[in-house]
């Protein structure tokens, strides 16, 4: 998966407006919004910022880059910012912003693009400031008040974009340990296990784990696990098994198949060669629009699979994370798995893997009834400038690998980066 879900937030802010001085204490959380926007628009980043704590501020540089990019795209005269409900407590507010956003010429696919979103406000004493963005399913979502400090309050220092291990092994590794923390502050609390992943121990603010290549049983096992892989074989908004040219496809691919196996393969070799990787084209289309299409980036892929996979009655799902190229650099990124003797097997066309191996960090598993489109919008938001990853020890079968101090890492994540930027507008 790539970030171009985390810069459509300021497509809800962009609003005409002109520079104005840093609010005053008596702005309501409602005007300080709409002081932030302005700002944002007439380009007063300084005093834009003075508006932000927590993780509008640790994710502040990101959008003023987003914004530049992005902001031309977009037909203020026709687009709509509207707050319609609001929820205060004695610390924190949270509004509830509909935006409309009308763009002047395409944008990841898009001619518009209908957006819900929850904006956390933390009192402070010189008034409200902007601490948390969180994107909605849908306007009857119910607002939550945050409780106690805005998180990011323990940031010092801005960190790198995605994640960046200062060391890491000279060649490929089919094995690693890597440790995960948050430079907030918060714990990894609820962190997936599989049979290419799995937790080593949990420490103070931190995970030790465990990611590999799997070994794959060539036969299919469902034994005992019928029940539970019924929403794995399902239809859904993003994966949808009444589409006639994705049952079409499925049966084209399948003439012949010796086994489960022999059908993930299939569906692999499929996507991994008949779509156009591009990123930030698409922002997480449905498998219907995936298959027609046969462009967009790694969420793209990810659901096209799963829903062939199903298609194919193999059970899958997708999966929301980050992977490593090379050098220590890791980037959001979003696959498949599908379910193999017996166990979940990775499945990535974007990256050319299957099964897929140790250089990825699985953070959230989608059944796929699920809003996949905000899921991975809030993951990114939590994650981006946030989410440290630490390779601490690598192998190649039994041999461990030395680990070798990386530079020009961080301009590599960045140039990654950059190439998100351009690919929305393209």
């Amino acid at each position: 998966m790539s970030v171009k879900v985390a810069t459509l937030w300021l497509l809800a802010g962009l609003v005409p407006g002109t520079a104005q001085s840093a609010a005053p204490v008596t702005l309501s959380p409602r005007e300080v919004l709409q002081r932030f926007d302005s700002l944002m628009d007439a380009g007063v980043a300084e005093q834009a910022k003075a508006l932000c704590v927590g993780s509008a501020l640790r994710m502040f540089p990101f959008l003023v880059e987003a914004q530049q990019k992005l902001a031309p795209f977009v037909d203020t005269a026709l687009s709509r910012d509207t707050v319609i409900e609001e929820k205060q407590g004695e610390a924190w507010c949270v509004l509830k912003a509909v935006s409309d956003a009308v763009f002047r010429k395409r944008l990841m696919g898009m001619d518009r693009i209908h957006m819900v979103q929850a904006v956390h406000l933390y009192r402070q004493p010189d008034g409200w400031k902007l601490a948390e963005f969180e994107e909605l399913s849908d306007e009857k979502k119910p607002l939550v008040l945050r409780k106690g400090k805005p998180a990011g309050e323990k940031i010092q220092g801005m960190a790198p974009l995605f994640p960046v291990s200062r060391m890491a092994p000279a060649s490929r590794a089919t094995r690693m340990q890597l440790k995960l923390s948050l430079r907030n502050g918060d714990s990894l609390r609820e962190f997936p296990q599989g049979s290419g992943q799995k937790i080593l121990r949990r420490e103070q603010g931190s995970v030790l784990i465990q990611t590999s290549l799997p070994l794959i049983a060539p036969d299919e096992d469902r034994k005992g696990n019928g029940d539970s892989l019924k929403p794995y074989l399902a239809t859904s908004t993003y994966l949808d098994l009444t589409d006639s040219m994705l049952l079409s496809k499925a049966g084209e691919l399948q003439k012949g198949a010796m086994d489960g196996l022999d059908r993930v393969r299939r569906v692999y070799r499929f996507v991994s060669t008949s779509f156009h990787f591009k990123l930030g084209a698409a922002l997480f289309s449905n498998s219907r629009e995936a298959l027609r299409n046969l462009e967009g980036d790694c969420s793209e892929a990810a659901v096209l699979t799963a829903a062939l996979l199903r298609a194919s009655g193999v059970p899958s799902r997708v999966v929301l994370g980050f992977a490593t190229l090379e050098r220590g650099v890791f980037i959001g990124h979003a696959w498949a798995e599908a379910f193999l003797g017996g166990q979940w097997i990775g499945v990535d066309p974007a990256l050319r893997e299957f099964p897929t191996g140790a250089q990825r960090v699985m953070l959230k598993r989608l059944s796929g009834s699920e809003d996949m489109r905000v899921e991975a919008s809030n993951l990114m938001l939590q994650a981006l400038s946030n989410l440290d990853i630490e390779i601490t020890e690598a192998w190649t079968g039994d041999k461990k690998l030395p680990l070798i101090e990386q530079h020009g890492n961080a301009e590599e994540g960045r140039r990654f980066f950059e190439d998100v930027l351009k690919g929305v507008g393209e």
